[in-house]
């Protein structure tokens, strides 16, 4: 018999919003500044985005909600938004692998995912010690050293923040991938 021991658990959920008046919100941020480049290679990642604008408070208190149930199920308090910005990801941009410290969850919801957009990929808390002991697998949970997620449109993921992860190349040519990402503390 298997006992599971340090379970790393991902949420899932579905929200329901305006995708279309989320993305077009990201199209004018995007106008409207410079962005800045941390873990993102090409692409748009803006500032941290005003927390108190009309136009992203929906989608707040809807990840708020789902990230103070996954919070419980994690035993930790209620949470509270950190930090919020949008992702805008053409041809072959892509996200290197990051953590996000000074919080407790993290994640990401995404407004807009044509096919082939490049899917979230988290790494195995021991990735390092799994690849250099040649014994992980790549097809079960206990030796992969990674596992992805796909992007789709309306779904949002919420992890512990300190878990490794990164976002593969958009390979769709004509199209754009549009995310939220966010902490919580």
């Amino acid at each position: 018999m298997i006992i599971d021991l340090f379970k790393t658990g991902i949420y899932r959920d579905q929200l329901k919003l305006n995708n279309q008046g989320l993305k077009e919100y990201c199209h004018d941020i995007k106008q409207n500044q410079d962005g800045t480049t941390l873990s993102n290679r090409g692409g748009f990642h803006s500032d941290n985005l005003n927390m108190n604008d009309a136009s992203i408070r929906e989608l707040m208190k809807q990840i708020i909600s789902s990230a103070n149930v996954y919070s419980e199920q994690l035993g930790y308090s209620k949470v509270r938004m950190y930090n919020i910005w949008c992702n805008i990801n053409s041809y072959r941009d892509h996200n290197q692998v990051h953590c996000h410290p000074n919080s407790k969850v993290s994640g990401v919801y995404y407004v807009k995912t044509p096919e082939n957009c490049g899917d979230i990929e988290f790494h195995h808390p021991a990735y390092h010690v799994l690849e250099q002991s040649g014994l992980s697998r790549s097809d079960n949970f206990y030796t992969s050293i990674s596992w992805w997620m796909p992007a789709e449109e309306g779904i949002l993921y919420l992890f512990p923040s300190w878990l490794m992860h990164l976002v593969k190349p958009n390979m769709n040519k004509e199209d754009e991938r549009i995310s939220f990402s966010f902490n919580l503390s």
